[in-house]
């Protein structure tokens, strides 16, 4: 069976330049990995070479232009709703670990910080039929990790 995955074109339109990548692998899900640990340990001071602080993470471009679409295109505040990245980077420059959820994600975390880039990932045993990447339609919900109660997308998402 083929899996397609594509990139919706009102997406493609609201940011021309958009480039998306992606990995198929097989992977052994592990509570911990050694060599995952190790990556969590080495993240402050990989950002601290970057020059990235507490003080200024939050204005990094990279982080800035993630900030500028929630507020703008989603219409939340970022800092109270924070990209992955930005999360994940305010645990790292504040001097907590970032969350310790499985071998997989714990290592997708760490890259998302390493490359300072927003990262996420499907369980393709999972996944029925293609993935699309798009805007959310009304009525749908969405159970984000960690969350007990789903949110419903609104006619302004």
């Amino acid at each position: 069976m083929t899996m397609h995955i594509q990139l919706e074109q009102e997406i493609i339109q609201h940011y021309p330049g958009v480039q998306i990548g992606y990995l198929i692998a097989e992977v052994s899900v592990t509570e911990t990995d050694p060599f995952v640990e190790s990556l969590k340990m080495a993240l402050s001071s990989h950002v601290q070479s970057m020059g990235v602080n507490a003080t200024n993470f939050a204005i990094h471009p990279t982080v800035a232009i993630w900030r500028e679409i929630y507020e703008r295109d989603f219409q939340v505040k970022a800092k109270t709703y924070r990209s992955s990245l930005e999360a994940l980077l305010r645990r790292v420059v504040t001097g907590k670990e970032i969350w310790k959820i499985n071998s997989i994600v714990d290592l997708y975390n760490c890259h998302s910080v390493l490359s300072l880039l927003p990262m996420g990932a499907y369980d393709l045993d999972k996944v029925v039929g293609d993935i699309s990447i798009r805007y959310a339609r009304e009525g749908e919900t969405f159970l984000a990790l960690g969350e007990k109660e789903r949110l419903e997308a609104g006619l302004d998402s």
